[in-house]
C-alpha cells in the first residue's frame, strides 16, 4: 500500500506541475496577442486623432468661405438695389 501511496503523489506532482506550465504557457501566450491588439488600438487611436484634427481644420475653412459668400451674396443683393433704384429714376 505503501507504494501505491508514494505514486499516486508523484503523478499528482506531475500533474500540479503540468497545470502550472500550461497555466503559464496560456498566460504568455494571452499576454502577446493583447499586447498586439493593444498596440493596434493605439494605431487606430493616434490616426482617429489626426483625422478628427484635419475634419475640425476643413470645417473652419468651411465655416470660413461660408461667411465670406454670405458676405458677397449680401453686397450683390445691395448692389442690385442700387442699381434698381438708379434704373427707376
Amino acid at each position: 500500500m505503501a507504494y501505491i501511496k508514494k505514486d499516486v503523489n508523484g503523478i499528482l506532482l506531475f500533474l500540479v506541475m503540468l497545470t502550472c506550465i500550461a497555466l503559464v504557457t496560456l498566460t504568455v501566450v494571452f499576454a502577446n496577442q493583447f499586447d498586439g491588439g493593444n498596440r493596434d488600438y493605439d494605431q487606430l487611436k493616434a490616426d482617429l486623432e489626426i483625422t478628427s484634427q484635419e475634419l475640425a481644420q476643413k470645417n473652419e475653412r468651411l465655416v470660413s468661405l461660408n461667411d465670406l459668400l454670405d458676405k458677397h451674396i449680401e453686397r450683390e443683393k445691395e448692389l442690385e438695389r442700387m442699381l434698381r433704384e438708379r434704373l427707376n429714376r
